[in-house]
């Protein structure tokens, strides 16, 4: 036994040291993959078609009930989202035809619960977007875009900020166009909070995905378009009040954010109720 053992050491040492050599190199790059992981999209895997297929039936399912209270078809012709930050709300919107006036008028649909932004939101950069990095969540009227069925964050919307109003301030204070940043979402994951976007519970964006992409196939038969949009206010201007210490504290200093801000509250006070009467006008453009 004793003439075994030096041969068991030798050849125990060079594994010992192979092992080493190897997490020696391995870590590093480990490490590095770790840590893009999270800003990379994910490997195309699936289709909206193939997100369709999984979650469809039971997200149209859900939606079926509210969109029968209020007496829009399903799919709907137009679909308008209000999102409120303080409150962590979001309003569903839908009409059945492109219109403004009569049966073709928005009407409420349902709300969720909703995360804007990093956490806490008491603790999270006021006033709305104004360039990359800021980690501040836009504030006005975007258009919805595409669909993403391979989010990090499960499934998303693409939310069109900067839009036109973006665009003009940043060009009135001097701030170059690339400066203001993009790729804002709509997505899953929350309510764990979120960099600049907004994000609901998976189950929930399974629904507005499905609703949004049922609309536009919709239209597509039909030759036409379902436009679809997110206005997105600081909080919920119909049930606080709009005055002028209020607003301070929420412009970042910026003194066109106020008047944003009453175009927001505008927009905001036309927006339809539960009562399927009620009438809509939108204030701010969408680009």
């Amino acid at each position: 036994m004793r003439a075994v053992e030096p041969v068991r050491a030798m050849l125990t040492r060079p594994t010992l040291l192979t092992c080493l050599l190897t997490l020696l190199i391995a870590a590093p790059l480990a490490l590095h993959e770790l840590a893009r992981t999270p800003i990379e999209p994910r490997a195309p895997s699936h289709t909206v078609e193939s997100r369709l297929d999984g979650f469809g039936p039971s997200a149209r399912a859900r939606l079926a009930a509210p969109f029968s209270r209020a007496g829009v078809p399903y799919p709907p012709a137009r679909v308008r989202l209000a999102a409120f930050k303080a409150e962590g709300r979001l309003e569903l919107f839908a009409a059945a035809g492109p219109g403004g006036a009569g049966d073709a008028a928005l009407r409420f649909i349902k709300s969720y619960r909703m995360t804007a932004g990093p956490l806490p939101v008491a603790q999270a950069p006021k006033g709305p977007k104004r360039r990359a990095g800021d980690r501040r969540v836009p504030e006005g009227l975007y258009r919805l875009h595409t669909l993403n069925p391979n989010s990090v964050a499960h499934v998303s919307i693409r939310i069109g900020y900067p839009n036109r109003f973006d665009r003009a301030r940043a060009e009135a204070e001097g701030r170059a166009p690339e400066s203001l940043g993009d790729a804002i979402m709509l997505h899953g994951g929350g309510p764990s909070g979120t960099e600049g976007c907004l994000a609901l519970a998976d189950r929930e964006m399974e629904e507005l995905f499905t609703l949004l992409a049922d609309a536009r196939a919709d239209a597509a038969r039909r030759g036409d378009t379902a436009p679809a949009d997110i206005l997105i206010a600081p909080r919920d201007f119909r049930t606080a009040s709009l005055d002028h210490a209020a607003l301070e504290a929420m412009t970042d200093g910026a003194p066109w954010t106020a008047r944003l801000h009453r175009e927001i509250d505008r927009s905001l006070a036309a927006l339809p109720t539960a009562d399927p009467a009620a009438r809509y006008r939108a204030w701010l453009a969408a680009d």
